[in-house]
């Protein structure tokens, strides 16, 4: 055996593992990540995504009149809203798929000004999570709506800090009875 040939066994040997190792590990097929982008318009959650969704969940702030419609209906999904919880719940007990690439995923009918759509989860058919997106979470007029938690809760009177004034306007309330 010349030494050409043994470079040969040698490329012809490094080639089979190397193609052994692309099988065994995945590598050569490897899926891409799975996202979705999803975005609150007008009473729609709006989806592109990368991969068939098997179902999603999210919880809606603000009132609620009804929840349907849009690609999850018309895939065939049980659409739940709990109306306490604010949650909302979409899948298919047969298995079935929102495979479409892009639309309407499933629309909702506001009773108030303000909806906002937070704690978001989205299957694969593997049951694993995407990775979301949303490009807006909110509709309607927002500005109505009071901020219960506030970066500086003890600042009463708004002016940026805690003083011997915000203790005076909690003061002047205390004892108060509720209604």
């Amino acid at each position: 055996m010349n030494i050409s040939q043994i470079h040969v066994l040698r490329l012809g040997f490094l080639s089979f593992v190397v193609l052994f190792l692309s099988l065994v590990t995945g590598s050569v097929c490897a899926q891409p990540t799975a996202s979705v982008t999803l975005d609150y318009q007008d009473g729609e959650v709006l989806f592109t995504a990368n991969q068939p969704i098997a179902g999603f969940q999210f919880v809606v702030t603000g009132d609620i009149v009804e929840v349907c419609c849009g690609a999850a209906e018309e895939a065939g999904f049980m659409i739940l809203y709990e109306e306490t919880t604010g949650v909302v719940l979409c899948f298919s007990m047969e298995g079935q798929t929102v495979s479409a690439p892009s639309g309407v995923l499933i629309q909702l009918a506001p009773a108030d000004a303000c909806v906002s759509i937070d704690l978001t989860v989205v299957s694969t058919t593997a049951g694993e999570a995407f990775d979301v997106t949303w490009l807006s979470t909110s509709g309607g007029d927002c500005d109505e709506v009071v901020d219960c938690i506030s970066d500086c809760p003890g600042d009463l009177n708004n002016d940026g800090a805690i003083t011997t004034s915000d203790v005076l306007l909690m003061l002047a309330v205390f004892g108060t009875l509720c209604e």
